[in-house]
């Protein structure tokens, strides 16, 4: 691994391969090990620590400007939701039903093959689950840093409840899930 000079990189008791400083367990030989993050975005992130500051580690260096989250891809609005990024959820999911309602009516008005004009609905709602996978740990990386931020002038005794502005919400993602299929039930 190449990042030996950010110290980034540690040594597995059990097998001696390099890994991960932030990983908590050996992908080779799968030794568990305590880690401390240093990290303070760890305390907001939450679960999967390692993933996420590895992924924001390499765009602050500007390995990369994004990365890819098959999460935000595979479940766009409620990944979002689960990441407590609620105004985002609420902004993309105004713009899927926009986009999906625009692109319907216009295939499907310029398009006389219902089945093409399928397709394309379609391709665009891939391009855009596309968008969101790509950009999801960008803005990710955007609130956690806002909330770092907004944590500097709070007392040590009250950051503890700060850090609850961060990690996740399944039960939120739970409620939309049944709230959309409530709609769906009573759509015709």
């Amino acid at each position: 691994m190449q990042n030996k000079e950010n110290n980034e990189v540690k040594i597995c008791t059990r097998c001696k391969r390099e890994i991960n400083c932030y990983d908590k367990t050996c992908y080779y030989c799968g030794e568990e090990f305590e880690v401390e993050y240093p990290d303070e975005r760890a305390a907001y992130i939450q679960k999967n620590i390692g993933t996420y500051l590895r992924k924001f580690n390499k765009i602050d260096s500007g390995d990369k400007a994004s990365s890819w989250n098959w999460c935000a891809f595979l479940f766009t609005v409620d990944w979002l939701v689960y990441r407590k990024m609620y105004k985002l959820a609420v902004i993309v999911l105004v713009a899927t039903v926009v986009i999906d309602l625009v692109a319907q009516l216009v295939f499907f008005s310029v398009i006389s093959n219902e089945l093409a004009a399928s397709l394309l609905s379609n391709f665009v709602t891939i391009a855009y689950c596309v968008f969101i996978g790509i950009m999801g740990d960008r803005w990710y990386k955007t609130r956690i840093d806002k909330l770092v931020e907004e944590s500097a002038g709070i007392p040590d005794e009250e950051k503890q409840q700060h850090y609850k502005k961060g990690g996740t919400n399944i039960i939120a993602v739970i409620v939309m899930v049944l709230l959309a299929g409530t709609i769906n039930l009573l759509l015709p």
